[in-house]
């Protein structure tokens, strides 16, 4: 779920994290964990998960950029 409104400095929503099978469906349907997320954080996870690229990179983009360039640099 996202939810943005005019009045808010940035975007917020709520993940939903549950285990689930190999055919998709909840393993336990009575334990489930409600994340209250907003900002670069949520966009960035709701972009990965709806496989939409931003236009400019976020905060998380950045980390794991610079990230993959240390690791690349220390492995060569």
């Amino acid at each position: 779920m996202l939810a943005h409104s005019p009045a808010e400095a940035s975007p917020m929503g709520t993940v939903i994290l549950s285990r689930i099978d190999e055919k998709g469906e909840k393993e336990d349907r009575e334990h489930s964990l409600l994340l209250q997320i907003g900002g670069d954080s949520l966009l960035a996870i709701s972009s990965v998960v709806m496989g939409t690229p931003h236009e400019r990179p976020v905060a998380l983009d950045l980390l794991w950029k610079v990230q993959f360039t240390l690791y690349c640099n220390s492995s060569s």
